[in-house]
């Protein structure tokens, strides 16, 4: 039987979205700040299970939208928004995998600055879920993701430049191209979840 759904149950399945993209991007911060390669397997499995439940939460927002006629807004803004989130976690759970299974000895400064992006952009999204978040609080927010996102492309240009003129070590240039590749596309999941909010508030207001 089709219902009208109530706006706080979709707000409610993104912000648990965002509290695991956080704790996600705070356990794989910690894990390269702490420069010990072997912390990385642990840091692994705990973004997989984080990622895992983030999956459920989707699948549930698909189930809900599914099962309602009317939604307080518009379905494929709710469905593009819950796959952003679900690329993020999924992104983050792909470059913690790399960094365990490639078994990285040397974290580089890019994997650092490229994870502090991350971080910051992770504490605005935070912020952007927040119940009843004001429509400055949505733009200003969103704007800084996007800069963030700027800052780390051109990092990781960067650092592909970088990585080809100067390592010499065929595979050891396979492996961190993949990481930052995957910090990158990262990035930006972040600048369309941030995108989608925008468009949904501007929408509704």
């Amino acid at each position: 039987m089709f219902f009208f759904a109530r706006p706080e149950k979709f707000s409610s399945f993104f912000r648990d979205q965002g509290q695991l993209i956080q704790a996600a991007t705070v356990a794989l911060h910690q894990g390269v700040l702490s420069r010990d390669v072997t912390s990385f397997i642990d840091v692994a499995h705990k973004i997989a299970k984080l990622e895992d439940q983030c999956d459920l939460i989707k699948r549930e927002i698909i189930t809900e939208l599914g099962r309602n006629f009317i939604t307080p807004f518009d379905p494929e803004d709710l469905l593009a928004l819950a796959r952003h989130l679900d690329d993020i976690m999924d992104g983050l759970e792909e470059t913690a995998y790399c960094l365990s299974a490639y078994k990285i000895k040397t974290v580089s400064a890019v994997v650092t600055e490229m994870c502090v992006c991350l971080l910051e952009a992770s504490q605005k999204l935070t912020h952007m879920l927040a119940p009843l978040p004001k429509l400055e609080t949505i733009r200003e927010d969103g704007e800084a993701i996007f800069d963030l996102e700027k800052i780390a492309d051109n990092i990781h240009r960067k650092a592909i430049v970088d990585l080809f003129a100067h390592e010499t070590d065929p595979i050891n240039l396979i492996k961190f191209r993949e990481i930052y590749a995957s910090l990158e596309q990262t990035m930006d999941a972040y600048a369309h979840a941030a995108g989608t909010l925008q468009n949904l508030q501007v929408k509704n207001t």
